[in-house]
């Protein structure tokens, strides 16, 4: 599902998202409880949304982690779309923001016997989003 078909009062969304924000964490004490809620903006390639992060989650996951929301719920809050995994929704980080080790063994072009002008567009690996956004390149 995209973000983009979300709909309010609705249950059983699930969402593959980026998280961009995540809001101050608030302390609450509900029938003799204590629990954390945060506010977390998550994004995909349609569109954005608010997301609750409960307790727990909120150490699970960091800005630009790639989750998995699985069965949440959406409900209106100030008339934005806000997802919540209440008692039966997941959330699972597919990739962690943590910078990848082997990046350090990225040649530099002064290392290598090809330079940028020796290529051609055909050799140029482009992210996905570029090539969405530019179909001509």
């Amino acid at each position: 599902m995209l973000i983009k078909d979300i709909i309010a009062k609705t249950g059983n969304n699930d969402v593959v998202a980026e998280i961009i924000e995540i809001g101050p964490i608030r302390e609450f004490e509900k029938e003799g409880k204590q629990g954390r809620v945060a506010t977390a903006t998550i994004k995909d390639e349609s569109g954005i949304i608010q997301l609750s992060l409960w307790n727990e989650q909120i150490d699970q996951v960091e800005i630009n982690d790639r989750i998995e929301v699985k069965n949440a719920w959406c409900d209106e809050w100030k008339e934005e779309l806000k997802l919540s995994t209440g008692k039966f929704g997941t959330i699972k980080v597919l990739s962690s923001n943590e910078k990848l080790s082997h990046f350090s063994d990225v040649k530099s072009e002064e290392d290598t016997e090809t330079s940028s002008e020796d290529l051609s567009k055909d050799d140029i690996i482009y992210p996905e989003e570029f090539l969405d956004a530019d179909e001509n390149i």
